[in-house]
């Protein structure tokens, strides 16, 4: 084994090891925290891209914030996931704020 797969091999079972151990206590079992995760950005999505608009940085923010919410269903309480979270939020309406006024510039010169 040549040294960049043992490389990829040492991060894949550091991985493993964070995932089925301290991650799955914290979080709860895998497949039904990425299920919760998934049904919240499907939600989100749906609304966003029906009428073909494009995910912007505020929305992956957002989708963030989901996915901490999302962690909160499952697994043990861990502030670190609310305060993760209101912190998305946060970044998420700096960032929105500044698309629209970007927006209101853009269209304030064209006129």
């Amino acid at each position: 084994m040549t040294k960049i797969y043992q490389r990829i091999q040492h991060i894949l079972d550091f991985g493993l090891d964070i995932v089925m151990g301290a991650r799955q206590k914290q979080n709860g079992d895998v497949k039904r925290n990425h299920e919760n995760i998934a049904r919240m950005w499907n939600a989100f999505l749906y609304h966003k891209l029906k009428d073909g608009q494009k995910i912007t940085g505020a929305d992956a923010a957002t989708l963030m914030g989901l996915l901490k919410v999302a962690r909160t269903l499952s697994g043990h309480f861990n502030l670190d996931d609310y305060v993760d979270g209101a912190t998305y939020q946060a970044i998420s309406g700096a960032l929105r704020e500044d698309e629209v006024e970007t927006k209101f510039n853009e269209q304030g010169n064209l006129n």
